[in-house]
Formats: structure tokens, C-alpha cells, sequence
């Protein structure tokens, strides 16, 4: 299959990402009261602590989590990590590797528990827009395409991680659909990472690279200042920046704007590429009509979780 041919799985992929999104945002009611009541409001804390949960019986530790996440510090993930253990959420497993404590356990058991039957109730909601049949058509389809993932030739660091919280038992068909959504956005990472690390450069030389061939930003200033959040200093990006140059991707437009050469240009569209190819070949498990399927059913259960979230009561 050529990369041409992608295109049209290209168009799905997005509903994907929306439909996740509207999921995410109905369940907040049944989630947000349980981290707020715990304290745990801190950036990345929750996210780390269900991390944790999701790679049992291995141990949680901030080089595992960069692994997916290579674009920013390690050093941003130790303390979540460190206020977890001061809650007594996590425990020290050594060599800065932390485990579930009972304590933590208890409280992602909390979170799944009602982020489950959440999700149990507005499935049920929905029924008379989006029938049942419907909710578990969509979930067989994206179950397809996490099974022929789990099985792709990279590095599945992320949907391996993403998948241990893949729900147990009766879970219905909503709840599979969100985990599944959550799979393939791992995914996702996984065959970009797959793409660009080969080439032997950082995270955050690859970050300043994209958003140069986006034009998102033209210069080092700009660029700390977008990805404020990553935790890398100036003087970090500057030197991903000699390196670009130094690779012949980069050069100076003017005094203060640098821009893409031909040949990065060349090596960051055939990463793109890769990254397709890598993501959706395994996608090529669904016939034409299941792809069109799941096109329609992604767009019409976005639209039955806005109105069933406009449906609750202020």
C-alpha cells in the first residue's frame, strides 16, 4: 500500500482524537470530585499514578515514562513521583523506581471505578441516538486495529504501557471504546518515535525541528517560550539548534528567524511518512466498508456525548 493510499485513514484518524475528547470531557463530573477530594491536582499526579497501576507488576520510574515522552526532561516526571510517595500512593522500589502502595490502588480503583460506571450510564443515556448495536460495532473495529497493533514491528513502549489499563471482566462497550482510543493515541507516538529516533537526535532538537518545518516558531526565543512547559532552558535549544544546522537541516533565514533546508524538509516529510506507514498499516485489518463505518459511527458518537452532555443538569 502506498503512502498515497493512507489518505483516507488520515480523515478517520482525527474523529478519533474528537471523539476521545468528548468522552473525556462527560466523564469530568464522575472523575474531578474524587481528585479533587484527594488533593491530587497537581500537574501530571493522577497521570502517573494510573501509570502505575497500568505497568504492574513492573516498577513506574521517570525514565520509563520518557521513553513515550522523549520531548521534554526526565527530570519533569520526578515529582510526581516524589509527591506520590510523600502521600504514601507510591513506594520506593529502588534505583528511583517507585511501585503502587495499597493506598495508591485504592485510589485509582476509586477513579477507574467511577470513570466506569460513568461511562456505563451514559452509554445507556445515549441508547436512543446511538443504539447499542452501534457502541459495540465501533468497539469490535477499534478492538481490530489495537489486536494488529499490538503486533507492529517498533518499539510498542507506549501502547504497551497504555494497554495495561485495558478493563477486565464485563466491561461495556463504552468503556472499551475509550481504552481503545487511548491505545491508538499511544500508538500513535510509538510509530513517530519509530520514525525519527534512527536519526540520532533529541527529543527537543526533533520538537524545535517540526515546529521549524511547521513554521510554528523561527528562532530559539520563540521556542522556549512555546515549549515553556517541556522544562528545557535556552541555552538546551541552542544547542539543538547547532545541531540542526550542523546536520545541514537548518539554516539562518536572517539575523533572528531560521528556516528548513531542502534536505531537512526531505527528512522530516519521510518521517512523516514512516510515522503513517507506521500507524496505519495495521489498520489495513478493516475492509472499506468497516473503514467507512468507523467514519460515520466516530462522528455520530462525538455528536450523542455533546448532547448528552448538555442533557445534565447545572
Amino acid at each position: 500500500m502506498t503512502d498515497q493510499a493512507f489518505t483516507k485513514l488520515a480523515e478517520i484518524w482525527p474523529l478519533c482524537g474528537e471523539a476521545s475528547q468528548a468522552i473525556y470531557t462527560a466523564t469530568r463530573p464522575f472523575v474531578n470530585p474524587i481528585i479533587n477530594e484527594t488533593g491530587l491536582t497537581q500537574p501530571r499526579v493522577v497521570h502517573t499514578l494510573l501509570l502505575a497501576r497500568a505497568v504492574e507488576p513492573a516498577p513506574i520510574s521517570p525514565e520509563r515514562i520518557w521513553r513515550r515522552y522523549p520531548y521534554g526532561t526526565q527530570a519533569g516526571w520526578v515529582q510526581p513521583m516524589v509527591t506520590l510517595a510523600e502521600r504514601q500512593l507510591l513506594e520506593a522500589a529502588g534505583d528511583g523506581t517507585y511501585r503502587l502502595s495499597p493506598g495508591g490502588r485504592a485510589i485509582t480503583t476509586r477513579i477507574l471505578k467511577e470513570f466506569y460506571a460513568g461511562l456505563t450510564g451514559i452509554e445507556k443515556s445515549i441508547g436512543t441516538v446511538y443504539p447499542a448495536a452501534d457502541v459495540d460495532r465501533l468497539r469490535a473495529l477499534l478492538d481490530q486495529i489495537v489486536t494488529a497493533g499490538l503486533k507492529a514491528p517498533i518499539d510498542l513502549a507506549g501502547l504497551t504501557d497504555s494497554h495495561g489499563l485495558a478493563p477486565h471482566g464485563e466491561a461495556t462497550a463504552l468503556v472499551r471504546i475509550d481504552q481503545a482510543l487511548d491505545d491508538l493515541n499511544a500508538f500513535r507516538d510509538d510509530a513517530h518515535l519509530a520514525a525519527w529516533r534512527p536519526l540520532g537526535v533529541t527529543g527537543q532538537a526533533w520538537e524545535l525541528f517540526t515546529f521549524l518545518w511547521r513554521g510554528e516558531v523561527k528562532n530559539v526565543e520563540e521556542m522556549t517560550e512555546k515549549a515553556a512547559a517541556r522544562g528545557h532552558t535556552r541555552e538546551i535549544y541552542q544547542s539543538a539548534l547547532g545541531d540542526l544546522i550542523g546536520r545541514g537541516w537548518v539554516h539562518a533565514a536572517s539575523e533572528s528567524a531560521f528556516e528548513v533546508t531542502e534536505v531537512g524538509r526531505q527528512i522530516r516529510e519521510e518521517a512523516e511518512a514512516a510515522t503513517d506507514r507506521n500507524f496505519y498499516t495495521p489498520w489495513l485489518v478493516l475492509s472499506e466498508t468497516d473503514r467507512n463505518d468507523m467514519r460515520d459511527l466516530l462522528a455520530r458518537l462525538k455528536l450523542a456525548l455533546a448532547q448528552a452532555e448538555e442533557a445534565v443538569p447545572a
